[in-house]
């Protein structure tokens, strides 16, 4: 399963800006980080992750740079590309794809992950699947309810760290 990789932090800076240079929308702003944060996308990511490792998937994180504004079918990134937040309509005039943004996002997002640069990441898919072909059953290290694992008790008890 191939997903952004956000960075939660970079997604939630404040817009205030400096004395000199007051922010931009500063109250929308901020509304928007407390429902970013509250969202609690790391918990998610995990809780997905866990139930992958259950079943023998694999979770692959891909860049997430340019995925709303690259056309998924000749590959132009432009800004001009996303007129509205829900549309996609691809500039280059020998194409003109369009389509759902969320949509145009997933499928390049799963372009990047089976062919883009996410060698970064081919030591940890190794990882997993040296231990899945060595017998390893979620089951055996599932942790007790309630219980919260750090990475490295996450190795300790056969859980590979991400």
């Amino acid at each position: 399963m191939y997903v952004e990789d956000l960075k939660v932090k970079n997604m939630t800076a404040s817009a205030k800006g400096t004395v000199a240079n007051p922010g931009k929308n500063v109250k929308q702003k901020s509304g928007l980080n407390r429902a970013i944060l509250r969202t609690g996308f790391y918990s998610l990511r995990q809780t997905i992750e866990w139930q992958l490792l259950k079943v023998g998937g694999v979770m692959i994180p891909v860049d997430p740079r340019g995925t709303s504004i690259t056309c998924p079918h000749c590959q132009s990134r432009d800004k001009r590309n996303r007129p509205t937040q829900a549309i996609f309509k691809c500039v280059n005039e020998s194409c003109g794809f369009e389509a759902n943004a969320d949509v145009v996002g997933a499928l390049n997002v799963l372009r990047k992950g089976r062919t883009g640069p996410s060698a970064h990441n081919k030591k940890h898919i190794a990882h997993v699947v040296s231990i899945g072909e060595q017998g390893f059953r979620p089951e055996d290290s599932m942790p007790s309810m309630g219980a919260i694992l750090k990475p490295r008790d996450r190795v300790a008890q056969g859980i590979p760290a991400l």
